[in-house]
């Protein structure tokens, strides 16, 4: 996950907590809210974005309804609190607006103007298998988006986000490449992965061979085999690792993660992916915890309550969509 996404999703933690109707939980989120946002420039300009929503929904509180379902959720709230201080009626129902709203916000930060005009993409926690006018066939993991470009010369497909798996329809006139912001992936006839992340790509080869390039780099790139994987950097390519092709492959077909003493915070990153919603976690506290299991990225709900049986950990569920995993306390 990318600083200014964890930073957003710790913002809208806070802001549900602040939403709470008992007074006194209130005052003592504010306290600690109000020190949140001075620690760094970045925490408040974070904390800004979240309180910009919290506004709106105010305005839209004492506005005619422009959105229906939201105004009849506000004043069904106020009916049933009417015995209730003004106060508290007014914080459950600015909560409940605050609660509904952060899908739909989370998912407009994680997929902007670009994305939603892709040629495909799959919503979250859903695969997708497509045949390219080639022949070829492309996968989409859940949340993934490309652009596909096919000409007379040449055959592309553009990764914005998420992960998709290629299996190439070999066409020596037309080379095949996939590319993201960090580099490009250039085959002829081969079966691989590709995964966007923040700030980097990583290729997965399962069969054949593919020429892997950084896109400022100056080099000519790197053959990179089957069984071999590898981070692409827009300055550069990381070191080469070697994977079980077959395993990896058949976990991808089953929507499988297969952890091999991976760091928790990296596959808690996986699932996020797939979860419609904040699962807030601090990287360094749970940096020490590896993770050995498979887990369903269809279903982030069941991996965590995996995770949660087989580790040390704590997995506080505040909302539906609001998921907080901390370390147990001794």
């Amino acid at each position: 996950m990318s600083q200014q996404t964890d930073l957003q999703r710790q913002a809208a933690q806070w802001l549900v907590l602040l939403s709470s109707d008992d007074e006194a939980e209130r005052v003592r989120a504010e306290q600690d809210f109000q020190h949140w946002k001075q620690t760094s420039p970045e925490h408040a300009q974070a904390a800004a974005g979240m309180e910009r929503l919290l506004a709106s929904l105010r305005d839209m509180r004492e506005e005619p309804a422009s959105e229906q379902r939201l105004h009849r959720l506000i004043d069904n709230e106020i009916r049933h609190t009417r015995q209730q201080r003004r106060s508290a009626r007014l914080g459950t129902a600015l909560g409940i607006c605050l609660v509904l709203m952060i899908p739909a916000w989370l998912s407009w930060q994680q997929r902007p103007g670009l994305w939603l005009l892709a040629d495909l993409d799959t919503p979250i926690g859903q695969w997708q298998d497509t045949r390219l006018a080639d022949g070829s066939r492309l996968t989409l993991a859940g949340g993934s988006a490309v652009n596909v470009h096919f000409s007379a010369t040449g055959r592309e497909v553009e990764l914005l986000r998420g992960e998709i798996r290629v299996e190439v329809a070999a066409d020596a006139q037309r080379p095949f490449k996939v590319v993201t912001r960090e580099g490009s992936i250039r085959a002829l006839g081969t079966r691989f992965m590709v995964d966007k992340q923040a700030g980097a790509t990583t290729l997965s080869m399962l069969e054949s061979r593919v020429l892997a390039r950084a896109s400022q780099a100056q080099d000519q790139g790197l053959v990179v085999s089957a069984g071999q994987q590898v981070r692409i950097h827009q300055n550069g390519l990381g070191e080469v690792h070697n994977i079980d092709a077959q395993i990896l492959d058949q976990a991808w077909q089953q929507h499988r993660l297969i952890a091999r003493g991976l760091p928790l915070p990296d596959v808690l990153s996986q699932l996020e992916r797939q979860y419609a919603g904040v699962l807030s976690f601090d990287h360094r506290a749970l940096a020490h915890i590896q993770v050995f299991a498979a887990l369903p990225l269809d279903n982030p709900q069941r991996a965590l309550q995996l995770l949660e049986t087989t580790l040390p950990i704590k997995i506080t569920r505040l909302t539906p969509w609001l998921i907080r995993v901390q370390p147990q306390e001794p």
